[in-house]
């Protein structure tokens, strides 16, 4: 991939097939609206006609022109039903609606704390020894270059995730 790829690819979640619906979460709904909105600001309004947008294989509807188009169309009749492209796309089948029901009471109560660092220590401690000693060498090395109240805290988080990976990586820093 070139850079002008990466820097012009636009990704959505809302670009499914025709059958999968969402679910209820709120951040995936959100982020249906958002990212479309996003890309054309970002990058032009007709940003799915970029090479790397653009699907491999040429969409076949009647849709035609618009804002900032920038392709042609000819001999292609835009209007259904019609004679002269008696194999023009048809209305596709509408699938099932998504049904999502709930019961129960609603109240307010206040959110339990979560330990953010148990998935990490648990990670720390699913590598093997070799690996362990890389990741503690290489966040060392990255942090003899920053000064040490964000050191100590650096390793104050680590320590909450494994004292082993903690003590490690201070006594790396000599702190």
């Amino acid at each position: 991939m070139q850079f002008a790829e990466v820097e012009q690819a636009a990704f959505c979640p809302a670009a499914i097939v025709p059958g999968i619906e969402f679910s209820a979460d709120k951040l995936l709904q959100g982020r249906t609206f958002s990212y479309t909105d996003t890309q054309r600001y970002r990058l032009v309004t007709n940003y799915l006609q970029l090479p790397i947008n653009r699907p491999r294989v040429p969409v076949n509807n009647n849709q035609r022109d618009g804002a900032m188009w920038t392709g042609e169309f000819s001999g292609h009749v835009n209007y259904e039903p019609n004679s002269l492209d008696p194999d023009a796309p048809g209305e596709a089948l509408a699938g099932k609606p998504y049904m999502h029901s709930i019961e129960g009471e609603v109240m307010r109560q206040k959110i339990r704390l979560t330990n953010d660092f148990i998935q990490a220590g648990e990670r720390y401690r699913s590598l093997n020894k070799m690996d362990q000693e890389h990741l503690v060498d290489n966040l060392t090395a990255d942090l003899l270059s920053i000064n040490r109240p964000i050191q100590q805290r650096v390793v104050d988080n680590l320590t909450n995730a494994d004292s082993e990976f903690g003590r490690l990586v201070a006594e790396g820093l000599k702190l």
